[in-house]
């Protein structure tokens, strides 16, 4: 697995924290940061192409359409036990 950075971290945990709405918008808001910032947007991605994050399909809101919605996978909890956050407990 790349190397992932303690920011990246601190951005799935909050994925992780908030997995009822895993949408890059709550995720940015708890943690202080704008949804559309490129280097969180890249945090996103870096944990996608990692396998800690997953995009996930949600149900269309009417004529919004669907958000679009990420969940934590095995390996992104795996990740956060190895980084000391108390996954699962």
């Amino acid at each position: 697995m790349e190397p992932v950075y303690e920011r990246m971290v601190e951005v799935l945990w909050a994925f992780y924290q908030h997995r009822e709405d895993g949408t890059p918008q709550t995720v940015a808001i708890a943690l202080g940061r704008d949804a559309e910032n490129p280097v969180f947007r890249s945090d996103v991605r870096k944990l996608e192409d990692v396998g800690a994050l997953e995009l996930v399909d949600m149900p269309a809101f009417g004529s919004l359409g669907s958000p679009e919605a990420y969940k934590v996978t095995l390996d992104g909890e795996q990740l956060l036990r190895d980084w000391g956050y108390p996954v699962g407990q």
